[in-house]
Order: C-alpha cells, then sequence, then structure tokens
C-alpha cells in the first residue's frame, strides 16, 4: 500500500484567491455556451415525453444551474477567504458533498456508506472552502470506481486531541508515478483532467491547518485521511442527539 502524506507547512502554493480581470472575462465567455445549452434544454423539455429521457435532461439543467450559479459568484466577487470561519458539523458537510454529486452518483450506480463517529465532529472553519476541498476527492473517488460496482465509504472518528475524515473508494488506485505527483498543479491520469482539484484541495487544506495522507494502491482503491486539529478550534465538540 503506498502511502502519502502531507503535514502542515509554510505554504508555497501561489495564492489563487485573487480573481483576475482575465479570469473574469472568461467566467462571462462561459456564460455564453451555458446559454445556449439552457435554450436547448428548453426545447427539449417540450419535445421528450419519455420518462427515463427526461430523467437525463433534470441532471442536464441541474448541473447547468450549479455552474450558472458558480458563476455568479466569481462574478460577484465572492472571494473565499471573505468568508468568517464558524462552527460548522463535518458530518453535514460530508453529507451536503454527497447530495451535490447525488446525479453523479445515481448514474454510475455508487453504493455509498457513512460510519460516523456518534460525537458529531465540530470544527470553527470556512464551511465554503472545506466543501470544495471534500467535493474534490469526493468527484475523484466516483471517477475512479466502475459503474454498479463502486463503493464510496465516508467514515470519520473523534479523539481528544482531533477529528478524523476517511474518504475510501474502491476503484483504479494509484500507481507510483502517480502518487508523487498527486498534489502538482497541471498533473492528471484522467483524460481531459487539467490537473487543478487536487492541487487547489491540497491549498486550502494547508490553509485551514488540516493534514492530509493518501493510501492508495493500482488496482485497490484509494483512502484520502483528513486530520482536523483540534488545537487550531475554538468551537467544541458536540454529542449528537438520537
Amino acid at each position: 500500500m503506498l502511502k502519502f502524506s502531507v503535514m502542515n507547512k509554510p505554504d508555497t502554493l501561489p495564492d489563487g484567491d485573487e480573481i483576475s480581470d482575465f479570469a473574469l472575462s472568461l467566467v462571462h465567455e462561459i456564460r455564453n455556451p451555458l446559454t445556449n445549452i439552457d435554450l436547448s434544454l428548453q426545447a427539449l423539455s417540450h419535445e421528450i415525453t419519455d420518462d427515463d429521457l427526461r430523467a437525463y435532461l433534470d441532471i442536464i439543467k441541474r448541473s447547468s444551474d450549479r455552474i450558472g450559479k458558480i458563476l455568479k459568484n466569481l462574478l460577484s466577487h465572492q472571494k473565499l477567504n471573505d468568508n468568517a470561519h464558524a462552527d460548522h458539523s463535518l458530518h453535514t458537510l460530508l453529507d451536503e458533498v454527497i447530495m451535490l454529486n447525488t446525479d453523479r452518483i445515481a448514474l454510475k450506480k455508487i453504493k455509498v456508506t457513512r460510519d460516523y463517529d456518534s460525537n458529531d465532529c465540530v470544527m470553527k472553519i470556512n464551511a465554503q472552502k472545506i466543501k470544495i476541498a471534500l467535493t474534490n476527492i469526493v468527484v475523484n473517488a466516483i471517477e475512479a470506481m466502475n459503474p454498479r460496482q463502486g463503493e464510496l465509504k465516508l467514515v470519520t472518528r473523534s479523539t481528544d486531541t482531533t477529528h478524523l475524515v476517511r474518504i475510501e473508494d474502491n476503484g483504479c488506485g494509484i500507481n507510483d508515478a502517480g502518487m508523487k505527483n498527486l498534489f502538482k498543479r497541471g498533473f492528471s491520469d484522467k483524460a481531459g483532467g487539467i490537473g487543478i482539484g487536487l492541487f487547489s484541495t491540497l491549498k486550502i487544506l494547508r490553509s485551514s491547518h488540516v493534514d492530509i495522507g493518501v493510501q492508495s494502491r493500482a488496482g485497490s482503491g484509494t483512502c484520502f485521511i483528513l486530520t482536523f486539529n483540534k488545537k487550531h478550534n475554538t468551537g467544541k465538540s458536540t454529542r449528537r442527539m438520537l
């Protein structure tokens, strides 16, 4: 089993939170074909009556709406680092990430299992940033698994000093070269990948004082382990009411 671990240390990654004028112009250009997609969906919705086919139209519409919301946030200059830290349940964030990816999970018929600690894992964090990091990991896990055979496991454990989050899949795993370059900007072993997701994930987690480890073997799945240190937290872990 190959292992990779990144502990907290001074962040040497370039700052990517500021939105440049060029990036904003790209956002504007993306909205043009997105509008065409929405108009085409409206036309197709009047022509297609088959329930199974309409289900796919609904997935496309939800995905298009989500892209639109992301672009709107960018155009409104809603920078992630402007969000105040507050107490948030890691269990709730994980559930929200799964909800965001419901369509992708359903299309591949992936089984999702949760094994949460009986104590809710509450941390004072920037929830929007942590959700992006968790989403990147979950999406990679989903894409690594075969349809109808995949199982995604979400595990949390709480100790006196840490909250631990494990995101496990039974997908294709990561080879030696992939493990060495896993968090490098521009590296991707997926067709059409641009190598930004895990790069930004590492940047977010470092800035949030979250340690990350990866265990993987080619052909045997992957496990991401996130360690939230309570020494960086002023909130308290609360017991879940059953």
